[in-house]
């Protein structure tokens, strides 16, 4: 069965998608002009509207580290919550968080606030990862750097504030949630982790996991997000493409890696939103996670279209998105040893 029917109109977005206003073509092809916007006027705007959510004064705490990579560091965020004077300073479960952006847009300014806000309301630490961009630092330089973050919090927890054994999670939303699922899959045969803690769960929000023109046989009947959500609003599929530089490459399309990798995976939690070209990526990938036997748990977003959360954040639909993420998060924590949640 297709999942069509995801695309159908939220009541509450649909006047409001209705009236967003179309991007020229030649706007985003100047990655310059794109990353000015991006980094001024859409920073402000997503910051104006979280700023009544953020934590109090001092009870967040944040510095940025260097983090070495094959020539030369990127930079890193580290938030984790404040303990009284003079009380010993605690440790937390830490998440590894990767921001989206089409390996092309964005930093670690882009998620400062909403990961402020989690680290507060779960009581998490938390390393935010700034990996080097596209397209002059071409593909699997966004990968090689996330690989190398993900070692260092590895190797470095007390830095980060950070009990591993409270758990130890990969995050990201649409390309960083790529770069969250793809880690997992490459370090299986690191073998730095032979004597370091591995991931205990993965949160891959709004994923993109396949290209389009790599979808395995035994998926494509469902497989039709591509072309049905074409022109959707905030992510099209010929924007989408034009940030795809390997389509068969597993690194860059997990769901071609071979099911026994998927069994090695940790538990999983998605969210998917229905009206998105990467819909039916995220999809895919949960039935093979399933099929793998890997604790799963899906929430699915009808009628929103990808990263609606960060533009429109009072409606009803991204504050759902919120509470099921900090429930997909605990649920991770826990330990789970099944499955929850379909695409209905």
């Amino acid at each position: 069965m297709a999942y069509n029917h995801l695309a159908g109109p939220d009541p509450e977005l649909a006047p409001l998608l209705a009236d967003w206003p179309p991007v020229s073509e030649a706007f985003m092809n100047d990655v310059v002009k794109v990353r000015g916007y991006l980094n001024t006027g859409y920073l402000a705007h997503t910051r104006r509207m979280l700023k009544p959510k953020l934590p109090p004064d001092g009870a967040i705490l944040a510095q940025d580290h260097q983090v070495p990579v094959a020539g030369g560091a990127i930079p890193v965020r580290c938030y984790w919550p404040a303990t009284p004077a003079g009380e010993p300073g605690n440790s937390y479960p830490l998440l590894v968080w990767f921001h989206g952006g089409g390996y092309v847009y964005h930093s670690v300014e882009t998620d400062d606030y909403p990961l402020r806000i989690l680290a507060h309301a779960l009581q998490l630490a938390i390393v935010n990862v700034g990996y080097r961009l596209a397209p002059e630092n071409p593909w699997p330089i966004p990968l090689d750097d996330a690989h190398a973050a993900v070692k260092w919090a590895a190797g470095n927890p007390a830095t980060a504030h950070a009990d591993l054994a409270k758990g130890f999670l990969l995050a990201g939303s649409s390309a960083g949630a790529h770069l969250a699922g793809a880690v997992a899959h490459r370090i299986q045969n690191d073998s730095f982790f032979d004597s370091h803690p591995r991931p205990t769960g993965l949160f891959l929000q709004i994923p993109t996991m396949v290209h389009g023109d790599a979808v395995p046989e035994e998926y494509k009947a469902n497989f039709t997000s591509m072309e049905q959500n074409k022109d959707a609003p905030m992510l099209t599929t010929k924007l989408l493409y034009s940030f795809y530089p390997s389509p068969s490459d597993p690194e860059f399309s997990p769901l071609l890696y071979p099911l026994d990798s998927f069994k090695k995976l940790p538990p999983v939690y998605m969210q998917v939103c229905g009206l998105d070209p990467v819909r039916d990526t995220g999809l895919a990938y949960y039935d093979k996670l399933k099929a793998a036997g890997v604790p799963t748990k899906l929430d699915t977003y009808p009628g929103a279209p990808h990263g609606f959360h960060m533009v429109f954040p009072e409606t009803q639909a991204a504050k759902k998105l919120d509470v099921d993420l900090r429930a997909g998060i605990r649920w991770l924590l826990s330990g789970p040893t099944s499955t929850s949640g379909e695409a209905d």
